[in-house]
């Protein structure tokens, strides 16, 4: 066999060995928790220029409109709709709890809810706090003080700053992170 093609040969062993390797080990746990992180703290940083962008497209979009510019309009609206469906063929969304540590959420029917790193949650409608836990399927348990069962918490997008709150009886209400710039 010629020297070219054994050395083709056991480089494409080394190649098939090398994938074959690392597809079947699995990442230390401090690498995926690291990742998991990072993620997160990548989406959450973007999501106020997300938002601002998609706010200013929308606007333009009316512009155009009112103008009666409706190729440029159409042309703004695809772009409006390449975003959303991007955000919504996200994958499924990855809680790690630390980054909810200390995060303020406006409640839907009035006052603030905090995270506590301790596990506490306060409300400002609350004289004691309750406590918090993230659970396996990804949403949160909340138990308010004074023994009601606990409402499930549920994050409606992958950056965490919107969420339904779900009580015990069924009744939902929507919680919005509040970012500080």
């Amino acid at each position: 066999m010629p020297t070219l093609s054994k050395s083709c040969l056991c480089l494409a062993f080394v190649l098939i060995s090398g994938s074959a390797f690392s597809q079947g080990t699995t990442p230390p746990p401090e690498l995926e928790k690291l990742k998991a992180v990072y993620d997160a703290e990548l989406k959450r940083v973007t999501e106020v220029p997300k938002r601002r962008y998609l706010e200013a497209l929308e606007r333009l979009q009316a512009a155009y409109t009112k103008e009666g510019n409706l190729d440029k309009a159409l042309l703004v609206k695809e772009e409006i709709q390449s975003i959303s469906e991007a955000a919504s063929a996200a994958p499924e969304i990855q809680l790690n709890e630390r980054i909810l540590y200390g995060s303020e959420w406006l409640w839907g029917s009035g006052g603030t809810l905090t995270l506590e790193r301790n596990g506490n949650a306060s409300h400002t409608a609350w004289s004691v706090p309750g406590l918090w836990k993230k659970m396996r399927d990804g949403t949160l348990s909340l138990l308010r003080p004074g023994g009601d069962p606990p409402m499930s918490v549920k994050f409606s997008d992958e950056n965490l700053t919107n969420a339904v709150v779900t009580s015990h009886l069924g009744t939902t209400t929507t919680i919005k992170r509040v970012i500080k710039e």
